[in-house]
């Protein structure tokens, strides 16, 4: 069985080089969808992150809000790493998990660079490659209706299928991945 490993960021801004993950939701699936397990870390960035204002603002914090957290980036990493291993034997070449997000590619570049900047280069050795990108299945599921979406974010693909979606509790990194499973589930 291979399970899948729903995942989303939150971030202190668009360029996985200058800016960091302060929130990570995840949710382990079997496969066929059933929840095996979740975790949601919040934490403060490293002190030389980067913050753009307008990322701060998507997810209603402010920098003092953010920097005063109590989970360090290298404790939540660590917690991250314990949680996948839980999972996953990285030294098993036939256990992976497999990495699930919205718009995949972002979530999946910042991943990456988080693990590089906890000086860890064993992304492989939890994650198949390549990522599954659910806003690319959305995108084919809805060829024929893409005309009728004003925009293709999460929260657009949700409504246009009927999903309940809160646009005040979009960009929380665990509400987020809730509905990008929920969309799985919907699309599978």
């Amino acid at each position: 069985m291979i399970k899948r490993c729903f995942i989303d960021t939150e971030t202190t801004g668009l360029d996985h080089l200058v800016h960091a993950v302060h929130q990570i939701g995840v949710i382990i699936t079997d496969d066929k969808g059933n929840k095996l397990d979740s975790l949601n870390l919040t934490f403060a960035p490293p002190s030389f992150a980067t913050c753009s204002a307008e990322a701060l603002a998507k997810c209603r914090l402010t920098h003092e809000q953010l920097f005063s957290r109590p989970l360090t980036q290298k404790a939540a990493f660590t917690k991250f790493i314990s949680f996948l291993e839980e999972h996953v034997n990285r030294f098993d070449n036939k256990d992976k998990l497999q990495f699930v997000a919205y718009n995949s590619d972002f979530d999946e570049k910042f991943i990456r660079a988080w693990f590089f900047s906890n000086s860890n280069d064993f992304f492989n050795s939890y994650f198949w490659s390549p990522s599954i990108c659910m806003q690319r299945v959305a995108a084919w599921y809805l060829i024929d209706h893409r005309d009728k979406l004003e925009r293709f974010k999460l929260h657009y693909v949700c409504k246009f299928l009927g999903i309940e979606f809160s646009e005040d509790h979009a960009h929380d990194a665990m509400y987020d991945i809730e509905k990008t499973l929920e969309l799985y589930r919907k699309l599978n």
